[in-house]
């Protein structure tokens, strides 16, 4: 059996998670999960039925977490960072029954309770408000003992909705018995080592896909979960030397952020108990990769994937340096790149990342978006690409990212590739905005590392663009902001941030 239950049998006291110096215990865990299985029975939830949760990372996360697994249930995180709207969106689309919210999250759902038509039972890990019932007092009616009709359940999450409204990932209900492990990255789970010695460190909101999938593999093993409340650079570091962090998933600005540290902090980092760091989620950039290898020694290894799980592919420290931008060779399916008539495109060529053989999925009531990402057996995330003779595949962009200025395709990573190699930038986006003579042209939103003046940082900006990019994909116009709108797992919201600075400029606005 791999769940708590099992730990909190054998060994009770063992650190299940551990987070801001606090411990919750396998026992705890367990005993948390059990009962909130228990409630949802009581609310006659049965397998299959949906659990929402909308918390941000905290103990309690991983008690309802648990609990809806036991009960064979699927259960929706929902990130609080999203809008009113879109909360309101997904819990009335996965149909959930229960909702789970905090203090802090509760507010966004004013408006998903006026619209959803399936909620029976609304709760708050924190006090009781009105509405909101407190989880903690009715988990206290029930018994801490494993629901005879225990069952697997499974997560339905959803996309970051960087493409529009987010998209609900559907997969089958796991047909194993209870307890026994059986995870579409299974795989690459065994690959990077996880067990139970593992200690891993947890810096990403678990609302999302792999921090959360990665973080109940390590507790199902017995291993310890560090948790970060949210990201922060140099605590990073501090907890990797202070728990004796062995495994660790980054996403590409979590990278950067590290490296931009100031020299005598990452010298006095130690990063001796740390044997593999994965990094994921969005394209990271050569020379940033370079650096980090350089950094953290040859443990730095990349897979690129979805949510979706319909494909994976995995390249090691040792193979990217061979291979440098490269995604990886295929772990789980089999990779197609295909052109816009759906014909295979020659190894070198750019075109639509598919995958036949992996994991099968449909976007929850969404057919027609299902269909979209389908070509007969074959399945797309919407990515560009392209693999090379070794069969190593490189990512271009995202066909919805694509800029045509004077009739030329523009795939925009290279240019933020460059740009936030640039000393003074944190962060960067180049989106496609309307030009009379061109069609669209580029235009940079630029997050810089301190405070600084916007015209003069926009002319090193061009300057430094000018000596590594051709003109046509240098930017026309730049932006300097506070923060990007950038989700914490990397991706950023680029449908809405290219929308929004389109009416902007309709509307009269100029940029530098």
């Amino acid at each position: 059996m791999a769940l708590p239950l099992h730990f909190a049998q054998s060994d009770p006291d063992r650190p299940a998670v551990i987070q801001d110096g606090a411990v919750l215990t396998f026992a705890e865990l367990n005993r948390m999960a059990c009962q909130v299985a228990n409630l949802l029975r009581a609310h006659d939830i049965a397998m299959g039925d949906h659990v929402a949760l909308c918390l941000e990372n905290r103990f309690d996360f991983f008690g309802v977490v648990f609990g809806a697994h036991y009960a064979g249930t699927y259960y929706t995180a929902i990130s609080p960072h999203l809008t009113a709207d879109e909360v309101a969106y997904i819990i009335e689309n996965c149909n959930a029954r229960v909702v789970i919210g905090s203090e802090r999250t509760i507010p966004l759902m004013a408006e998903a309770r006026q619209a959803s038509k399936a909620v029976e039972a609304w709760y708050t890990v924190d006090d009781a408000m009105e509405g909101y019932e407190s989880l903690h007092t009715a988990l206290a009616t029930q018994p801490a003992t494993v629901p005879p009709d225990a069952a697997e359940g499974r997560d339905m999450l959803y996309s970051s909705g960087s493409t529009g409204r987010p998209k609900g990932v559907l997969a089958p209900l796991p047909t194993q018995a209870f307890g026994e492990e059986n995870d579409g990255a299974t795989a690459l789970f065994n690959r990077n080592g996880i067990d139970g010695d593992t200690v891993y460190l947890n810096p990403a909101p678990l609302y999302h896909a792999a921090p959360l999938r990665w973080s109940l593999c390590a507790i199902r093993r017995g291993g310890t979960v560090i948790n970060m409340g949210r990201f922060d650079a140099e605590t990073c570091l501090d907890l990797i030397a202070h728990h004796r962090v062995t495994h660790i998933q980054f996403v590409p600005t979590m990278m950067i952020r590290l490296l931009k540290l100031p020299e005598d902090v990452r010298a006095a980092a130690d990063l001796s108990s740390v044997q593999k760091v994965v990094h994921a989620a969005a394209p990271c950039p050569v020379d940033i990769k370079h650096q980090f290898i350089d950094w953290f020694g040859p443990v730095v290894d990349e897979y690129y994937g979805g949510t979706e799980a319909n494909g994976l592919t995995y390249i090691t420290a040792g193979e990217w340096l061979a291979n440098p931008g490269s995604v990886g060779r295929s772990a789980v399916g089999v990779i197609h790149i295909m052109d816009d008539d759906g014909h295979d495109c020659a190894n070198g060529t750019p075109g639509k990342i598919y995958f036949s053989g992996g994991n099968a999925f449909e976007y929850h009531g969404e057919p027609e978006k299902t269909a979209s990402a389908y070509r007969g057996d074959r399945s797309s995330l919407g990515d560009i690409g392209y693999v090379n003779d070794g069969g190593y595949l490189f990512l271009t962009d995202r066909d919805v990212n694509l800029i045509i200025s004077a009739g030329t395709n523009i795939y925009p990573q290279m240019t933020e590739d460059v740009l936030v190699q640039y000393p003074e930038v944190t962060d960067a986006a180049a989106i496609g905005v309307p030009n009379a003579d061109f069609g669209e042209v580029i235009l940079a939103v630029i997050e810089p590392s301190g405070p600084v003046d916007p015209q003069a940082l926009t002319e090193r900006l061009r300057a430094h663009a000018a000596r590594h990019l051709p003109t046509i994909r240098q930017p026309k116009h730049y932006d300097i902001v506070d923060a990007m709108p950038r989700h914490p797992n990397g991706k950023l919201r680029k449908v809405a941030m290219r929308d929004a600075y389109r009416a902007r400029m309709e509307a009269g606005e100029t940029f530098l």
